[in-house]
């Protein structure tokens, strides 16, 4: 038997053991939740944000996953949720940021092996958007290196309008940023802007997430003054559509007719104004999108 102790299990039994549970317990499918806990709780330790049911109701409510969450209350603001079905867990994790009362909901995977204590919380998922980036230059490794400088890259979005997005795993430590610099070869140090996604509530002295001005221990140092502010805030982004329009066609011959030019041209369109009149109807036409 060697030196194992009698009734200790080898570490190829514990081996089949964890993957069993894996398997039987769905761990693959459990997130932890971290909410803010607000002032006048700080010296009451059993006051929290919400209780265990007051979660499952708002948060299941706006995931749209009533029935398919299981919650537990693990103290210090953590909850450990367990999904029902694969497509829950995919939509909370890539959506968001998840706010509650406008402050952040920090979630995290958990595989049911660690031990709670060790669960490091100290990041969130955030989109932001960068703007004014040259045409030729929004490519995704561009877009990438920028928004490295901000937080780990997990993902990077289209381009909408005049500005790219990226997902970022954004450090909580880390003040929100204005701006991203990065040196282009021929055009020397560039500057672009930076807004944030539905970011939660934030300090506008310091600019991290997770507490407000009055409780910032940054403010004694300082002015007092406002260095970050609603700027660095940007609507959450929603899909574009098409919209339909209607437009007066005008005959081919009329374009043809600003080929010429002085009296010719005055001419021209002077007889086609009959039948501009005549052929005159509407059109319909797929143009653009709008936001809804």
């Amino acid at each position: 038997m060697g030196d194992r102790e009698i009734g200790s299990p080898a570490v190829g039994d514990l081996d089949d053991v964890e993957g069993n549970l894996r398997h039987q317990a769905n761990l693959d499918r459990r997130l932890i939740v971290h909410g803010k806990q607000p002032l006048d709780a700080i010296e009451d330790e059993d006051e929290f944000i919400f209780e265990e049911e007051e979660l499952q109701a708002k948060m299941c409510g706006i995931w749209d996953l009533k029935g398919e969450v299981v919650s537990r209350d693990l103290r210090d603001n953590r909850y450990l949720l367990e999904f029902k079905s694969e497509r829950g867990l995919k939509y909370v994790l890539r959506g968001g940021p998840w706010k509650y009362r406008g402050d952040a909901l920090i979630i995290v995977r958990y595989d049911g092996f660690t031990r709670l204590s060790d669960v490091v919380i100290e990041s969130i998922p955030l989109w932001v958007c960068l703007y004014d980036i040259l045409i030729g230059m929004m490519t995704d490794s561009f877009v990438r290196a920028l928004g490295s400088k901000i937080g780990g890259v997990m993902e990077i979005g289209e381009a909408v309008r005049d500005f790219k997005r990226v997902r970022v795993n954004f450090p909580l430590a880390n003040a929100l940023q204005p701006s991203v610099h990065i040196r282009v070869k021929g055009h020397g140090v560039m500057v672009f802007l930076v807004k944030h996604e539905g970011v939660p509530h934030f300090c506008f002295t310091c600019g991290r997430i997770g507490h407000a001005d009055r409780e910032c221990p940054d403010e004694v140092h300082g002015d007092g003054g406002v260095r970050y502010g609603t700027k660095l805030r940007a609507s959450p982004h929603k899909k574009e559509v098409g919209r339909t329009i209607s437009f007066h066609a005008s005959p081919p011959a009329a374009k043809r007719g600003l080929n010429f030019s002085g009296g010719q041209r005055d001419r021209v369109l002077a007889s086609l104004k009959p039948q501009m009149s005549e052929g005159a109807h509407s059109y319909s036409a797929f143009s653009g999108g709008v936001h809804h």
